[in-house]
């Protein structure tokens, strides 16, 4: 079976693009599929298929943090989280050499477990071209589950 674009147990059609502000980043028109190629159905509550503990861990805090892009030549290069001001977040990446244009807040009021697996999401998939850490481990105890949560959250903005 090809595994291209699949994280954990859920696939990303082959479809998937990025684009610009003014465009989806990333196109969920096309249906999800698990890995045996099975449809997966969208629950109205975002945390029934995952364990007690994970949504704990998922919900834990407060929802202060945003996941933002950062540009280089109008062009998404970068994905971060934080509960600073933006425009003090671009100048501490830019006092570090990024050269970032600016940065655009993709998702906002995510409590920290949230934003790091959209984050991750994101780091996997793209943009991602200056990213050099995963937000989660591969062996987090709760990739897996934050994967699939972070697929339906996107999947519903």
């Amino acid at each position: 079976m090809d595994m291209t674009g699949y994280i954990g147990n859920w696939g990303v059609s082959p479809s998937t693009t990025f684009g610009t502000s003014e465009n989806p980043i990333i196109d969920f028109s096309q249906n999800l599929t698990d890995l045996d190629g099975g449809i997966l159905e969208n629950s109205e509550d975002d945390t029934d298929n995952f364990s007690d503990n994970f949504n704990e861990w998922l919900n834990r805090g407060k929802s202060n943090n945003v996941v933002y892009f950062g540009f280089q030549d109008g062009v998404a290069v970068y994905t971060g989280i934080t509960r600073q001001l933006v425009s003090a977040r671009l100048e501490q990446h830019n006092l570090k050499g990024k050269g970032f244009s600016r940065l655009e807040v993709q998702h906002r009021d995510l409590t920290r477990n949230q934003a790091r697996s959209v984050e991750q999401y994101y780091i996997d998939h793209g943009p991602n071209k200056l990213n050099k850490i995963n937000s989660l481990s591969p062996y987090h105890r709760f990739r897996s589950q934050a994967d699939q949560w972070a697929l339906t959250y996107l999947k519903k903005k």
